[in-house]
């Protein structure tokens, strides 16, 4: 499986240059498992992928749950 899914913070394999923002940022760039290793979590890089059919307020619900999951482990 490659790529990431970002309603769950979980990154899986890709080559660099075939990832998306998250996964090319937290595994390529950074060497992490995902994004809950990182101290900027939750970035800019998260703000930039919303889902435009997303509100501001169902946008921000959504990065709370995401941030949840990930600290859950």
């Amino acid at each position: 499986m490659q790529g990431c899914n970002a309603s769950l913070g979980k990154v899986f394999h890709a080559p660099k240059g075939y990832a998306c923002p998250i996964y090319e940022c937290v595994v390529n760039q950074k060497g992490m498992e995902d994004c809950g290793e990182c101290k900027h979590f939750p970035c800019e890089i998260w703000r930039k992928t919303k889902d435009p059919d997303f509100t501001e307020e169902k946008f921000e619900c959504n990065i709370q749950e995401r941030v949840n999951r990930l600290k859950k482990g």
